[in-house]
């Protein structure tokens, strides 16, 4: 396959070697015009992305089995440290917290009162988000001290910290007090913080009796941290996780300020799942309620002086969408999402899943071995941004639709270009941003078509390409692809292939 001519200029051929086969759909190959859009960048910084800006987020019923989040679970453990070997967060909670119940002595029996709740509980479609384990084995959902030990490990072996969902929302301030204890003991060090509720702002009429607005949340989360730190003194807490109210987040950072140690929220671009409008046009297409979440974040940011964290997010609400939410348009989606937030000035993300999920980054259990959907490879596209510092920037776009990130990283610069759109996409770099560094390397991110649910590259081709003063670079990108560009001042001698991952 021929590179699209470019009038003399220096062209960065993207397709090579190996990338070359995967390079286009098979059913776009040469039958769309190729779009043109421009990039430049200067030297003002907007923010540095954390290093465990990267996470998942599992449903609490999944800490029933302590065989899973275990440094025992080699393979697990290994996908984690693939996935953000500079650390990561894990959350556990989401909806099923309100019904998942605790004992410091499994011995002791379930009143009445607390099987109607787990009993409840098991109703959801959440349940369908843990491992076969727990969903075919009829257990109670019951975590003990056993699975906060084999959680601990987990998060040893893998580097990553913890979010952890107390029961708010069907549970006492007694069960609280003694599992936040629990946690933090074994824990230790590694527990960023605790969270009190899932999606509360949705609770009237539910979990919470109407009227049910910010003042009365407040006052019970006020009573619950006074209740659980009277016990663990210094139990640390993050919150609140609110669904769209960002509002009453807001009004938590003003109330507490530095009381807190990350700010939270979920977002889901889409939804609900099963609705056949939800296809993945709309899934790449323009989401205006990402902007208003930066910006709201960033001002209670400004209050509290403390992060802000989407502990949940997702493709598409209501479990995914088949054949988009685990096929390669969302992780096009997920590389685009992350490093917007990144770029926005997020403490990090957390993508929602677990069991046999659609959305799932990660699906499989222990015993038949674990999957790595479409997702998780848009989820390594971003993280080669942890530690980098975002770079204010301008794309001049037109009618393609494409996003682009300029960071430094290493001395070097990093760049990120996501075509979003159904055509080839020339983009061009200006010389004047690059400041005479040299292309050291590039990775692509693509599959043969934009539902591929397998074949999934994310490789690394190191390069020898050298520096024509004056002249910008070219990015040929073909349709439904992701290209990451790193740049450095020290020039390359040989030149070398080595890939980073190959799913399918």
């Amino acid at each position: 396959m021929k590179p699209y001519p470019f009038d003399r200029r220096q062209v960065i051929k993207v397709a090579v070697g190996a990338l070359a086969a995967t390079a286009l759909p098979r059913s776009l190959c040469g039958q769309s015009a190729v779009k043109k859009a421009s990039f430049s960048f200067g030297n003002n910084p907007l923010c540095t992305v954390p290093l465990d800006f990267n996470g998942l987020s599992d449903e609490s019923p999944q800490l029933v089995n302590p065989a899973f989040f275990s440094s025992g679970n080699k393979e697990l453990v290994d996908i984690y440290c693939e996935l953000a070997p500079t650390g990561g967060v894990l959350r556990t909670g989401g909806n099923l917290s309100a019904f998942t119940g605790w004992r410091d002595d499994p011995s002791i029996p379930l009143t009445s009162a607390e099987q109607v709740v787990i009993d409840r509980g098991k109703k959801y479609w959440e349940w369908d988000l843990t491992d076969p384990s727990i969903r075919q084995g009829n257990h109670e959902t019951i975590v003990t001290p056993t699975s906060i030990e084999s959680l601990a490990g987990f998060l040893d072996a893998t580097g990553w910290k913890l979010l952890y969902g107390l029961n708010f929302g069907a549970g006492t301030q007694e069960q609280a007090a003694s599992e936040a204890a629990c946690v933090q003991r074994l824990v230790g060090k590694n527990l960023l913080g605790f969270q009190l509720g899932n999606e509360i702002d949705f609770w009237s009429g539910g979990l919470r009796s109407s009227p049910w607005d910010f003042d009365t949340y407040y006052a019970q989360w006020r009573e619950w941290v006074r209740f659980i730190r009277a016990k663990v003194p210094d139990a640390p807490f993050a919150g609140p996780d609110v669904a769209i109210r960002l509002d009453w987040m807001e009004q938590l950072a003003a109330n507490e300020k530095r009381n807190v140690t990350v700010l939270t929220g979920r977002h889901y671009a889409m939804g609900p799942g099963g609705d056949a409008r939800m296809n993945a046009v709309r899934l790449l297409g323009p989401d205006s309620d990402v902007a208003k979440e930066i910006a709201s974040a960033q001002r209670a940011k400004a209050v509290a002086g403390v992060g802000f964290r989407t502990a949940e997010c997702g493709s598409c609400f209501h479990g995914g969408q088949p054949g988009v939410s685990d096929s390669f348009a969302s992780a096009l989606w997920g590389a685009d999402y992350m490093l917007t937030l990144a770029q926005g000035g997020h403490a990090g993300i957390n993508m929602h899943g677990g069991g046999e999920g659609f959305y799932s980054p990660i699906t499989g259990d222990r015993s038949k071995g674990f999957t790595r959907q479409p997702l998780y490879y848009g989820m390594k596209l971003a993280q080669q941004f942890a530690g980098a510092t975002m770079l204010e920037s301008s794309l001049a776009a037109g009618s393609a639709n494409i996003t682009a990130f300029a960071a430094t990283k290493s001395n070097g610069l990093l760049l990120a270009v996501i075509n979003k759109g159904g055509e080839p996409l020339d983009l061009e770099i200006k010389r004047s941003s690059l400041r005479n560094m040299q292309l050291r390397s590039e990775a692509k991110l693509c599959a043969l078509a934009i539902d591929s649910r397998s074949g999934i590259v994310f490789a690394s081709v190191a390069v020898e390409q050298p520096l024509q003063p004056g002249k910008d670079d070219i990015a040929s990108l073909a349709p439904y692809s992701a290209l990451v560009l790193q740049y450095s001042r020290t020039s390359i001698q040989t030149r070398r292939h080595s890939f980073i991952r190959m799913g399918g």
